[in-house]
C-alpha cells in the first residue's frame, strides 16, 4: 500500500488506544467504528491505487519530444516513504534539528488532557500494513471481555496485545468467582459466556482455570478457607477431569495446613477420587482424603489445634482417637465418624469400634438409649449387613453377661454398687 495509507492506518490504532483509555465518545465503541471505517477506507483506496499503478506506459510531451514513461523510468523518489513535510499535511508534524515533533507537543498541562486523539506517530520506522485489522480484532475481544465482567482498569486496548488473550481469560474466571458469590443464580451463565470466549479465542479453559487456581492459592496462604470455598467453585466448573483432579489435590494439601478449621471437603474429594484417570493421581488423592478425614475429626472432638500434636503414623494415637470419639456418644454422627476413622486407619478393627460404642450407649445415663441402639444397628445394616451382623452377636453377647452378672448381684444385694463399679470401668 501507499506509504500515506499506512500512516493514517497507524494513527487509527493511536486514536483507538487513546479513545478506550479516556472512555471518549463511548470508548470502545468508537474505537470499533473508527478502526473498521479506516480499515475499509484503506481497503478500497489500496485496491484502486494498485489498479492504477497497473496501467500500460503513458506517453507525455515534453518539450517537443513524446516520452514514454513507464514504471521503471519514474524516478525512485516518487515512491519511496513520503518526506515528514509531506506526511505533516495528514499527521500534523513538524521538523526541528533532525527530529519529528507533533504539532501538539509543547501544549501546556491542561490542554494535554483534551478530548482530541493523537496526531502524531511516536515511531516512524515501525509501522506495520495490518496493524488496523490486529487492533481491530483485538478491539472485538476486548468489548466481549468487558460483557463478561472484566473491568477497564484491568485491562484497556493499548495493553491486550502484550497481555494475551490466555491473561484476559484468567481474569475473566477470577470476574466469574466475584459474580458468582453475589449472584450464584447467574454463575451457570456467567461461566457458559467464559467458556465460548475462550474458545473463540483459541485458549483452553481448564488450563487457564488450574494456573488461576495455583495463582489463587498463593495469593491467601493466610487465608485458607476462603481459598477452599472458591477453588470448590473452580473444580465445579472443570470440564477435563483431570484437571478438576489437580485442583481438588491441592485444595486437600492446603485444608491440611490450614490454621483455621478447614470446612467438609469429603465430598468433592470423592468425587474427586471416582474421576481420577490415572492411578498416580487416584492414589495422591485417597491418601490426601484420608489424612483430611482425620485431621477434620480430631478438629472436631479435641479442638482446634490439636491436629499439630496428633500424629498419624503413630498407631496409638489413632486407638486413643478412636476411643475418645467412642465417648460423645451423644453426638449424632458419631457412629459416622468412628467408622470413618476405622478406614483411616486399617489396623483398628471396626468390630470391637462398633460394639464398644454401643456398649457405652447401653450404658449411658438418659432415656432413650435403646432407640438410640436400634438406630446404630439399623445404619449398620444399611453399610454392611456383615459387619451388621458380628456387632449384633457380639452385642447380644454383652447383653446377656450383664444381665447374668446383674441377676447375681441381685441376689447378693450389692447390684447398685457393682453396677456404678463397672460402668466407671468402661466410662
Amino acid at each position: 500500500g501507499h506509504p500515506k495509507l499506512d500512516y493514517i492506518r497507524a494513527w487509527a490504532c493511536k486514536a483507538a488506544d487513546f479513545y478506550d483509555e479516556e472512555g471518549i465518545f463511548n470508548g470502545i465503541e468508537s474505537s470499533i467504528s473508527l478502526l473498521k471505517a479506516v480499515s475499509n477506507a484503506t481497503t478500497k483506496l489500496s485496491v484502486a491505487m494498485n489498479s492504477m499503478s497497473a496501467l500500460p506506459a503513458q506517453v507525455v510531451v515534453v518539450g517537443d519530444k513524446n516520452v514514454h514513461v513507464t514504471d521503471e523510468s519514474v524516478p525512485a523518489s516518487i515512491h519511496h516513504r513520503p518526506s515528514v513535510l509531506k506526511v505533516g499535511i495528514i499527521t500534523g508534524r513538524k521538523i526541528k534539528q533532525g527530529r519529528t515533533f507533533s504539532a501538539q507537543r509543547g501544549v501546556s498541562a491542561s490542554a494535554s488532557t483534551s478530548t482530541q486523539p493523537p496526531s502524531c506517530l511516536d515511531d516512524l520506522e515501525n509501522i506495520e500494513h495490518d496493524c488496523v485489522e490486529q487492533k481491530l480484532n483485538e478491539a472485538t475481544r476486548l468489548k466481549r471481555a468487558r460483557e463478561l465482567g472484566i473491568s477497564n482498569d484491568c485491562l484497556t486496548l493499548s495493553s491486550y496485545e502484550s497481555i494475551g488473550d490466555h491473561y484476559v481469560v484468567k481474569e475473566l474466571v477470577k470476574s466469574a468467582l466475584i459474580r458468582a458469590s453475589l449472584d450464584p443464580s447467574t454463575s451457570a451463565m456467567v461461566v457458559d459466556g467464559v467458556k465460548q470466549f475462550s474458545k473463540d479465542v483459541h485458549v483452553d479453559f481448564d488450563h487457564a482455570m488450574h494456573q488461576f487456581s495455583i495463582e489463587l492459592g498463593n495469593s491467601r496462604k493466610d487465608d485458607i478457607p476462603h481459598y477452599l470455598h472458591d477453588a470448590k467453585r473452580l473444580a465445579q466448573w472443570c470440564d477435563s477431569p483431570s484437571v478438576m483432579c489437580l485442583i481438588v489435590l491441592s485444595m486437600l494439601q492446603k485444608a491440611l495446613v490450614s490454621i483455621q478449621r478447614p470446612p467438609d471437603l469429603s465430598q468433592i474429594a470423592h468425587s474427586a477420587i471416582e474421576a481420577a484417570t490415572d492411578d498416580c493421581t487416584k492414589s495422591e488423592l485417597k491418601e490426601a482424603a484420608r489424612l483430611l478425614s482425620i485431621d477434620y475429626l480430631v478438629r472436631k472432638y479435641c479442638g482446634n489445634g490439636a491436629q499439630e500434636y496428633f500424629r498419624v503414623s503413630n498407631t496409638t494415637h489413632g486407638i486413643r482417637l478412636v476411643q475418645h470419639v467412642c465417648r460423645h456418644v451423644d453426638v449424632d454422627s458419631v457412629l459416622r465418624d468412628v467408622l470413618i476413622l476405622c478406614d483411616a486407619f486399617k489396623d483398628i478393627s471396626v468390630v470391637n469400634v462398633c460394639v464398644s460404642l454401643l456398649e457405652r450407649v447401653m450404658i449411658s445415663r438418659g432415656t432413650g438409649r435403646v432407640g438410640q441402639c436400634a438406630l446404630i444397628m439399623t445404619e449398620l445394616y444399611s453399610r454392611d449387613e456383615s459387619l451388621a451382623e458380628a456387632v449384633g452377636e457380639r452385642a447380644a453377647s454383652f447383653c446377656a453377661e450383664v444381665l447374668e452378672d446383674c441377676k447375681k448381684l441381685i441376689l447378693q444385694d450389692s447390684f447398685a454398687i457393682e453396677a456404678k463399679r463397672k460402668a466407671k470401668q468402661i466410662v
